[in-house]
């Protein structure tokens, strides 16, 4: 039987408790993902996986645990509930993951075809859902200044460990813009109470969306920009980021007749 961890202080857990920092991540060059889900996504992508911690009572998945002994990934067991005093989840899936960060990609080397600029976005749910989808389409994603860290383990989860495999780098909004009138291809902002109809207009092809602020909106940068809104009936409530920013991408790949 293997040995079974039964100590708050036991090393992988001081590890991750400092990886749930951002100045840790970037100190130690890995985060944390949370649940099978996700770490199976982070190891079909190919992600450097440093150890996977599992607590005893936790569901088996057993055909990933194949996959991570066939890998010579470290597993360790855990008494159950010890993980909790590293992640706050309100329902806890008792797997726990230390992944090295992903090699930093320069999108401006090879620009995609459609890019998402991630503008102050601060939610942790909507970033990921925002890399999540750009992974679907094959879209590349710059995190522009103010926005959430993407290797904070909500945003991972919310990936459901995206965040491996679709390309994003940081960069300043000054950066972007000229880099975006140097290669061509339009700017749209997605707003959500004026601009034309997204399902009418025809998208430019390269295609940059930005995505701003939950609460304020895209930065000035963006103000010479078209607006594209979704249609919406009278009186709902405004869609938020991540789904405005699926939609478009999505009637992009349809307008172009591309298949996915």
């Amino acid at each position: 039987m293997p040995h079974m961890i039964t100590s708050a202080q036991n090393q992988y857990l001081k590890r991750a408790r400092i990886l749930l920092s951002r100045k840790g991540r970037a100190a130690e060059g890995a985060f944390l993902v949370e649940g099978p889900r996700a770490l199976s996504t982070v190891v079909e992508a190919g992600g450097t996986i440093e150890a996977v911690l599992i607590e005893a009572n936790a569901t088996a998945h057993e055909e990933l645990r194949a996959r991570l002994k066939a890998d010579k990934v470290k597993v360790e067991l855990m008494q159950p509930g010890l993980l909790a005093t590293v992640m706050d989840t309100d329902t806890p899936q008792g797997w726990l993951a230390i992944v090295r960060s992903p090699a930093r990609v320069d999108l401006t080397r090879q620009r995609p075809s459609r890019l998402v600029l991630v503008d102050r976005v601060q939610d942790p749910g909507n970033l990921g859902t925002i890399l999540r989808t750009a992974d679907a389409v094959g879209a590349g994603v710059v995190l522009l200044e103010g926005t959430a860290d993407p290797l904070t383990p909500k945003v991972v989860r919310s990936s459901a460990g995206s965040v491996v495999r679709v390309p994003w780098m940081r960069l300043s909004g000054e950066e972007t813009r000229n880099w975006l009138v140097e290669t061509g291809g339009g700017v749209v902002v997605l707003d959500s109470g004026s601009g034309q109809d997204l399902l009418t207009t025809e998208l430019p092809q390269p295609l940059a969306i930005v995505a701003g602020s939950e609460a304020h909106g895209p930065s000035p940068l963006w103000d010479e920009a078209p607006r594209l809104k979704l249609p919406m009936r009278g009186g709902a409530e405004s869609l938020n980021v991540a789904i405005a920013v699926a939609v478009a991408l999505y009637e992009s790949v349809r307008q172009s007749g591309e298949a996915l």
